[in-house]
């Protein structure tokens, strides 16, 4: 490659490390933690971000930068366009001197290769957990919950209780409510199974179902005697919590269920942001008129480890509980509604993005992500870029481009990650365990996509030598 080529790059490297130390040294704190009913500041938390996780800062970044939007569904799609418009744009740009139509083409076949990568990328975050946001207490009377998460024994769970659990606990958690879909009896195996394992958090009995008007319910710490909605969920409601999602809720469904007498409301859950600003404010309404719990639930089926939702309580003399004492002072809590004593926490903005945000997401993401760095973080990601540049220059010495061989190893990397986690899924089976349809069904697409990156990391890298030979036999 010519020594313009490789200046240019080196450029763009050191500007782009740049950038992002000058974001790090913002002062401000995108990620909190916050209090999620009024996005100030939360009390006596704070947020970690895992060694691990910064070692491998660079095959992090996308992925959590987009996990730290407010809604990373609408980011993932707003980026996707992004990535499409700007290759196929450079595209065009680098062939301006060829005819229209062999541009076209060209240009076509980048953005493709591009998307590629971007969704081979995006599904190995979503299948392999990778390191996240863990929420540490300043205060040692305070519980750390999640109140809604699911396992193989819901229809829609990929992970087993005890790779719940441990994810759970490299999170900051302390109690773990299993709220199986329509599953009593899922929930009670997959329960059992964390009572006598001190590493991990204790588990919650729960299960999650629809009311007659299809709004979905918890019960926390307590089963129904039926896999369905009974009116067993409305009586004694001040012994046997019951939180409902605000998930697809209007404002008359809020009013509602807080005439019912529900316990209370998930006012952030990570697998659901999208709550309308109208319900929000009902759910708020309400819970101050009425002193309904609020809580932020992960409602985490196994898709990927970015973490952003908590909920602490404040029980005296927390420390001093074992696990079981500990979840029933949770389940007490929320029965006495002590609203005072139980903050749902969030990382950053959980919502509907405005206008200028879903438009712009990756623009957002990247700043917003620049500003959460640590110095640690910031470290390593100048090491990883020195890294790169020695390891480009080496192969360009021995007639390779780096570019190419990188999005190689990349995609090889990804690849094993979705075969290893696809092959897991289809060969999973647990006592109680009837497969569901999602667990076997992404299974087999994590494997053959899995396959599909492989293959393109075979054929890309087999590419690059066969160049390089053709090079060398036409030099002499």
């Amino acid at each position: 490659m010519k020594q313009s080529n490789k200046t240019a790059e080196t450029g763009i490297v050191l500007l782009s490390l740049l950038l992002l130390t000058l974001l790090a040294l913002l002062p401000f704190d995108p990620q909190g933690p916050f209090d999620a009913r009024n996005y100030q500041r939360a009390s006596w938390v704070e947020l970690e971000f895992p060694l691990a996780g910064a070692l491998i800062e660079p095959l992090l970044a996308p992925g959590t930068a987009l996990a730290g939007e407010p809604d990373v569904r609408i980011a993932t799609v707003s980026t996707l366009v992004w990535i499409i418009v700007i290759t196929a744009g450079l595209s065009l740009y680098r062939q301006k001197r060829h005819s229209k139509p062999a541009c076209l083409w060209r240009a076509l076949i980048t953005a493709a290769a591009a998307t590629g990568f971007f969704l081979s990328y995006l599904c190995f975050t979503l299948l392999v957990p990778l390191p996240g946001w863990k929420l540490n207490t300043t205060d040692p009377n305070l519980i750390i919950a999640d109140l809604q998460t699911h396992t193989v024994y819901s229809h829609d769970g990929l992970v087993t209780p005890k790779q719940n659990l441990s994810l759970h606990k490299a999170r900051g958690f302390d109690v773990v409510a299993f709220t199986e879909h329509n599953n009593p009896a899922g929930t009670q195996i997959s329960t059992s199974r964390s009572h006598n394992d001190e590493m991990l958090p204790y588990a919650l009995t729960g299960t999650e179902v629809r009311d007659p008007d299809q709004a979905f319910v918890l019960s926390i710490g307590w089963l129904p005697q039926q896999d369905k909605w009974t009116e067993q969920w409305l009586q004694n409601l001040d012994k046997q919590p019951v939180i409902a999602l605000a998930w697809k809720l209007s404002v008359t469904d809020v009013r509602r269920l807080a005439a019912d007498g529900l316990t209370g409301f998930e006012i952030a859950n990570a697998g659901h942001p999208d709550i309308p600003l109208k319900v929000r404010n009902a759910i708020l309404s309400e819970a101050e008129k009425r002193n309904l719990v609020l809580v932020a639930s992960s409602d985490w089926h196994g898709w990927g480890g970015f973490w952003r939702t908590w909920t602490t309580v404040r029980v005296p003399d927390a420390a001093q509980l074992t696990r079981a004492e500990q979840a029933q002072a949770v389940v007490t809590a929320l029965q006495q509604r002590r609203s005072q004593d139980i903050q749902p926490v969030v990382a950053g903005y959980l919502g509907p993005p405005s206008l200028l945000q879903t438009l712009f997401a990756p623009i957002s993401a990247l700043l917003r992500y620049g500003m959460e760095l640590s110095p640690l973080r910031v470290v390593m990601w100048w090491l990883w870029g020195g890294l790169m540049l020695l390891v480009g220059w080496r192969l360009q010495k021995y007639g390779l481009r780096p570019t190419r061989i990188m999005v190689a190893s990349l995609l090889g990397l990804f690849g094993t990650g979705m075969m290893i986690q696809g092959i897991r899924m289809l060969t999973l089976t647990l006592p109680g365990m009837t497969a569901g349809e999602t667990l076997a069904e992404v299974g087999g697409w994590g494997t053959v996509l899995g396959g599909l990156s492989l293959l393109a990391a075979l054929i890309m890298t087999g590419r690059e030598f066969l160049v390089r030979a053709r090079k060398i036999r036409t030099n002499g």
